[in-house]
């Protein structure tokens, strides 16, 4: 049945009911089967409507909020205003049995009743089987409630009270499902400010109209009552929680915005791994990044060709203000120590007589020389701005992050270079290997409440194979196993590409099945079609003692609980990244949260792990084998129970050419948690 036949029947129930209630309003109220035949249309139009709303929501699948709210706002604006044109005319005091009372009625319900399926469309968003599940039962109790005066029959007064509480209660983890919200550009917050604020009032408006009039099936002890009760508390809600969460939503999205900002500049950091543009365009590129970033006020970029230092960028600084700046902090003897991880912050110039008083405005300086993985110094990039202590700690981590991600550029482009001449093999691979080696973490953070240990041996000289981790503060930490599809240097460069993503986003402390999401759709963005990654991210809080994990693809987490005593496999729903590149990618993946105890231990690996072969019998290594591994080495540290589940994988598979990169990483929870 298309839209059109849809159509055809509600006006053709609209036309009934109209036409019901002018020829019924020529009868005397005492009769009992007036307000019977009345009460039955309105329960039977309101469930007919309520039924048609549904089915015109799923022919516009529309979820822009704009719009939602737009079509809310001007529907209700329509409904108050044709409510209230009857008074306007001088017609306030309308008996109880009066037509018009209830077209009012019949008009103002069926708002609600619209604005109900509008509004589930942005509480479906991102739905999982749970709320489909209580949409359903707030609708059946909606249904029950509609059905209460048909042929007579009463419902009981305390059954009417309990079918109250109980639509509320279940309203009430839909109500809070405003996830729409943190998906609003910052353009978008003030349009749907004013539109949930018109909504609010309309809604509220209605609802005072509503108790004024004089209607009998709108008595208190009527299920109609109960069933338009439930219907305007569950819209005025929503739109006051929307109002609300809004306001109070729009002081933080400035700091989402520079979040999102810093994001976008990780990868623009990133294509330039892609480019083959010189060393002077991508550090024009990087100064622009990291001077919008720390919101500089003015600053030069110096770029250093053939052991020449020359100012090739600048912006809001003269040249002869750069001059007298650069001789009194003696930038080129500093540019000249070769430490790549090295930068220079003057807090208050003024202080260290760098500026006197009033002969320029700068008050802070940032220096962060750019060196290549070899210590070849590149340039460097001079930030200043007009008030002291400008640069804090995560201004300067950032920018040092952006450079790190460069210096991956810089020395893609060096590789290039140097093996142009050689065979295309060996020139594959000496980028790969270079590559990688920048983005394997060698050491694991010191932590009192946990110890780390990996490990990674390639099929080829490069691999896809990818493992980090992201300390947020003393109580939080992250790890990430991945395993990028394909094998040697180009799984290798693809790797590389993800490690300034994944790091980017590891410091923004999402949730995993959120860092998830976000992540795959940043990656769809940088691979080709056919290359995916599998991943498993676990975000550890040992201040709440637990850890929460999202598998997208991946291998199972093998867990060691330590108060059970017990070893298994948590699988968990999930999807690789970059197998679905659009908005339904949500639906495929879920976070899961355990406690933590003394001694848990969880082992994450990649599937060249469990696929290892013996070259006899063709048997795999297998999960149950690793399983058995870790029941044995369970009490040792975590290095030992890295260094011996290898040891037992190549006892097995006699140290033969492995068919895929293999990895392994081991968490083992200390005492005192």
């Amino acid at each position: 049945m298309n839209l059109k036949a849809y159509n055809r029947y509600f006006l053709i129930g609209c036309c009934l009911y109209w036409l019901a209630i002018i020829g019924f309003s020529s009868v005397g109220p005492d009769q009992q089967w007036y307000l019977f035949l009345i009460s039955l249309l309105l329960i039977f139009s309101t469930a007919a409507h309520l039924w048609f709303f549904a089915q015109y929501s799923r022919f516009h699948p529309i979820v822009e909020v704009e719009v939602l709210f737009t079509k809310v706002a001007a529907f209700g604006g329509l409904t108050l205003f044709s409510a209230l044109l009857p008074r306007l005319f001088g017609f306030s005091n309308l008996g109880p049995y009066s037509w018009l009372n209830y077209a009012i009625v019949y008009i103002i319900i069926n708002y609600f009743l619209y604005a109900l399926v509008i509004f589930r469309k942005l509480i479906y968003l991102k739905r999982t089987n749970a709320v489909i599940r209580q949409w359903q039962t707030f609708m059946t109790v909606l249904f029950i409630t509609s059905l209460g005066n048909i042929l007579g029959f009463k419902l009981p007064e305390i059954l009417l009270n309990i079918l109250l509480i109980a639509g509320i209660l279940i309203w009430l983890p839909l109500l809070i499902r405003i996830k729409w919200i943190a998906l609003l550009e910052a353009n978008d917050k003030w349009p749907n400010l004013l539109f949930t604020l018109v909504i609010s009032l309309i809604n509220i408006g209605l609802f005072g109209l509503l108790r004024t009039m004089d209607v009998p099936f709108l008595n208190t002890h009527s299920p109609v009552n109960i069933f338009a009760t439930l219907v305007i508390f569950a819209v005025t809600s929503y739109s006051v929680l929307s109002l609300l969460t809004i306001i109070f939503y729009m002081p933080l999205s400035s700091v989402i915005e520079e979040q999102k900002s810093e994001i976008q500049s990780f990868q623009e950091i990133s294509k330039l791994l892609q480019n083959k543009e010189g060393s002077e365009n991508t550090l024009k590129q990087l100064f622009s990044v990291c001077y919008n970033n720390t919101f500089s006020s003015s600053g030069w970029l110096v770029y250093n060709s053939n052991g020449k230092g020359e100012i090739q960028h600048t912006n809001n600084i003269t040249s002869k203000e750069i001059q007298l700046i650069s001789d009194r902090i003696n930038l080129g003897e500093l540019l000249q120590i070769e430490t790549k991880d090295l930068y220079y912050n003057f807090p208050d110039l003024e202080a260290k007589k760098i500026v006197m008083n009033g002969e320029m405005p700068f008050q802070s300086l940032l220096v962060l020389p750019i060196y290549t993985a070899d210590s070849e110094l590149k340039g460097a990039i001079c930030l200043l701005k007009n008030f002291t202590f400008g640069f804090d700690a995560d201004m300067v981590n950032l920018t040092r992050s952006y450079i790190d991600q460069a210096r991956l550029a810089f020395e893609n482009d060096r590789l290039i270079k140097q093996t142009i001449e050689d065979a295309r093999y060996k020139e594959e691979i000496e980028i790969a290997t270079k590559v990688q080696q920048l983005l394997m973490p060698k050491e694991f953070p010191a932590n009192e409440y946990c110890e780390i240990a990996a490990f990674n041996k390639t099929a080829k000289d490069v691999g896809g194979d990818y493992y980090d981790y992201s300390v947020s503060d003393d109580y939080r930490m992250s790890i990430v196993i991945g395993d990028v599809s394909g094998k040697g240097a180009a799984a290798a460069f693809h790797m590389a590409q993800m490690r300034g993503i994944f790091q980017s986003l590891m410091q923004l402390c999402l949730p995993p099945d959120n860092f998830l999401v976000m992540a795959n759709q940043t990656i769809s963005r940088c691979l080709e079609k056919n290359q995916f990654i599998t991943l498993l991210y676990v975000a550890f809080d040992f201040a709440f003692q637990n850890f929460t994990y999202s598998r997208g693809g991946h291998c199972p987490l093998l867990y060691y609980n330590a108060e059970t005593d017990t070893v298994s496999y948590l699988q968990g729903e999930g999807l690789g990244l970059g197998i679905i590149r659009n908005n339904s990618y949500t639906k495929f993946v879920e976070a899961t949260e355990y406690p933590l105890h003394e001694n848990d231990i969880l082992l994450l690996y990649t599937d060249g792990l469990v696929e290892g072969r013996k070259p006899d019998s063709n048997e795999q290594f297998g999960y149950e084998r690793l399983k058995f591994c870790l029941e044995a080495y369970k009490d040792m540290s975590a290095k030992e129970i890295t260094d011996a589940v290898y040891k037992k994988f190549i006892n097995f598979t006699e140290d033969n050419d492995t068919l895929d990169d293999t990895a392994i990483m081991v968490v083992k929870i200390k005492k005192g948690i």
